[in-house]
């Protein structure tokens, strides 16, 4: 019997780097290109979009990592300061819901009460 996982493509360490600079070099030079055409709105549009790719970049390189390994450790301790409280909480008391649908406009009533001996 085959086995059904499928085994991950490994793609050489410069394919991603190649593609990112090819996809940069073609956006510098419609950025350049729109500073020769006269068309303010594309101008705009272009050094808007530059604007977004350094923000996105610098956010994913500082912002997310340094935010992200802060979040796990305050999320581990805030784990092992709520595992001694949820160990001595009292669970739920059971209810009992009732719901009736009257007449011929369906007006449901719904009743929540605590369990009968509870």
């Amino acid at each position: 019997m085959t086995d059904p996982t499928p085994t991950p493509t490994i793609l050489p360490w410069y394919i991603l780097p190649s593609l990112a600079t090819i996809v940069l070099i073609i956006f510098g030079g419609a950025l350049v290109a729109s500073l020769f055409l006269k068309n303010e709105t594309l101008q705009t549009q272009m050094f808007t979009g530059a604007y977004g790719l350094a923000t996105m970049a610098v956010g994913y390189f500082f912002g997310s990592s340094a935010g992200s390994a802060k979040k796990d450790d305050a999320a581990a301790a805030d784990s092992l300061r709520k595992t001694d409280a949820l160990a001595g909480s009292a669970p739920a008391a059971p209810v009992v819901t009732t719901t009736k649908t009257e007449g011929q406009a369906a007006t449901v009533t719904t009743t929540t009460e605590p369990k009968p001996g509870s």
